[in-house]
């Protein structure tokens, strides 16, 4: 990795974290140089805005999360495995790295007005759906299912899943981490067995 490269991942990470413990407005240019004793126009070198620093952040935070996923996904020895993995990623994603929650909710509110953290989410949601569609037809392998069903279904997890990672971030839950997993576990097998079921 080149300095420059390295300094941007420097800077990525204290956006991250003045996101999570400031808030985005909180986030400038001016207080991100700070941290690191350099001018603004110095962060300007690497950002041209507070936008362009939260993009590159949810980049970074994706990254994260799906390496963390595809780490235990490639351990799993059978599809059941393959799912309780998809949430043990998720859940130990969030564990591992609190401050990620807020970039992500951030995130999907710059979704509802910015085309371009709307291209990425539709990218990183294809990328998920994908990895959940394969383990889905191997666990659905002894029932008839068509490909748009099981296109639905791993919609319908990944929904399941970000709403309950986003919900425990914010709810001060009484749930542990172990609770968080088998919880959201449970519903994603009853999800799948109440569509296999209908």
């Amino acid at each position: 990795m080149s300095k420059k490269e390295l300094r941007r991942a420097e800077i990525i990470l204290s956006v991250i974290e003045s996101i999570a413990k400031e808030g985005f407005e909180q986030t400038t240019l001016d207080k991100i140089g700070k941290r690191f004793g350099m001018r603004r126009s110095h962060v300007a070198y690497y950002f041209s805005g507070r936008e362009e620093m939260l993009l590159a952040s949810m980049k970074h935070v994706a990254m994260t999360a799906q390496a963390m996923t595809m780490e235990r996904v490639a351990k799993a020895k059978n599809p059941a495995e393959g799912l309780k993995a998809i949430v043990d990623g998720a859940v130990d994603w969030i564990k591992d790295y609190p401050d990620h929650s807020s970039v992500l909710m951030l995130f999907y509110q710059m979704c509802t007005h910015n085309s371009e953290f709307r291209k990425l989410q539709r990218e990183l949601r294809a990328v998920g759906c994908k990895r959940l569609e394969t383990i889905l037809v191997k666990y659905l392998s002894t029932t008839k299912q068509d490909p748009r069903e099981i296109s639905w279904i791993a919609k319908q997890i990944q929904n399941l899943i970000t709403g309950c990672l986003l919900d425990f971030s914010v709810s001060n839950s009484s749930f542990s981490f172990p609770q968080l997993k088998k919880s959201i576990l449970t519903a994603v097998e009853d999800l799948i067995r109440g569509h296999v079921n209908r």
